[in-house]
């Protein structure tokens, strides 16, 4: 017995993957797997046959034309074929937490593509088009990652589980950036840095809602407390991270944000009045310039009032080159960041 893949076009209407099996069941080939993917006004199958080996690929062909089948296209199968997709992205991305591979080997195996490639943007422009053997993703990271498969084009459904992998890959590597970490403070006392979300919401208000208005002054430019729903995107931003500080009775006692711009970032931070002075916010912007070394960041920007002497003090606790510019009120410094730089685990 031998294993073949079949991908075929077939029009959607009832009873034409009866008609279909019914030809392959003359051959004779048992469906092993089948896997629909809707197109609008047609759907493309991907079957899965076991066929007594004597039977050549011009039967099989002729078979699912006198199925009523439209553009075969039929190939060696390998026993992987025979995992349902649904497991096999799951298993992809159980592999990707645990031992994360390059974005192209993850797509390769995902796909069954012959290759895929990264390019630079500038080079191939994004997307996919029906019946397309090339599509075309966008790298998070810059970039564009091109997929090939030589005989057997792509489906629509193909290209939106693609670009869930991308996402997915990218979710990994920032989740990987800021790892969550026990941080000993110099009295001894001890709080958590983990990332946060939107979901963070309510804890990081009733913080704000702690701090005086000079400390808030000194993080946003204002005395005020901003409302829930302009936390709630800040914490939600897509192009940055939130680094929370949080207790052992659950409170975040301290917020850094990361916002970043293609090679540049900027870094806010903003520690509650009974939390300060012991070195939290130290902490804090070492892991998040971590993590944006390690995005590419190589400027990190952060702005305050220049009567505001702790900022610039700790900014200098990096021990690395720094500039800075006075325009309306607003000082800027500017760090240069390091290809590496060193994390630390307590402070």
């Amino acid at each position: 017995m031998a294993l073949w893949q079949i991908r075929v076009i077939l029009p959607d209407t009832p009873g034409r993957l009866a008609d279909l099996g019914a030809r392959l069941a003359e051959l004779p080939a048992n469906i092993l797997a089948l896997q629909v993917h809707v197109t609008g006004e047609h759907v493309v199958d991907d079957l899965v046959v076991d066929v007594p080996s004597h039977i050549t690929e011009s039967a099989i062909v002729e078979a699912v034309l006198q199925g009523g089948g439209r553009q075969p296209v039929v190939r060696v199968a390998h026993t992987q074929a025979l995992v349902d997709m649904p497991t096999r992205a799951l298993r992809l991305a159980g592999q990707q937490v645990m031992d994360p591979v390059d974005i192209t080997v993850l797509l390769a195996d995902l796909l069954d593509a012959d290759e895929v490639r990264w390019r630079p943007g500038d080079q191939v422009a994004t997307g996919y088009r029906p019946g397309e053997t090339v599509m075309s993703l966008p790298d998070p990271d810059g970039g564009v990652l091109v997929a090939r498969r030589e005989g057997m084009p792509f489906t629509p459904t193909e290209f939106a589980r693609a670009r869930a992998a991308v996402d997915m890959m990218n979710c990994v590597e920032t989740a990987s950036m800021l790892p969550r970490t026990v941080v000993i403070l110099p009295d001894g006392a001890e709080v958590t840095l983990r990332r946060c979300g939107v979901s963070d919401t309510e804890q990081v208000w009733r913080m704000h809602n702690r701090c005086s208005p000079e400390s808030l002054a000194g993080r946003y430019g204002v005395d005020t407390v901003p409302d829930r729903e302009w936390i709630h995107r800040l914490l939600g931003h897509t192009a940055g991270y939130a680094l929370g500080a949080e207790t052992s009775n659950g409170a975040i006692v301290a917020l850094g944000t990361l916002l970043i711009d293609g090679q540049e970032a900027e870094v806010g931070i903003l520690v509650e009045d009974a939390m300060q002075r012991r070195r939290l916010a130290t902490a804090i912007l070492r892991r998040l310039a971590v993590a944006a070394g390690r995005a590419g960041v190589e400027k990190l920007h952060a702005r305050f009032t220049p009567a505001d002497p702790r900022a610039r003090t700790l900014l200098n606790g990096l021990n690395l080159p720094t500039t800075s510019t006075l325009t309306d009120g607003v000082l800027t410094v500017t760090v240069q960041l390091p290809k590496a730089l060193p994390d630390r685990a307590a402070v």
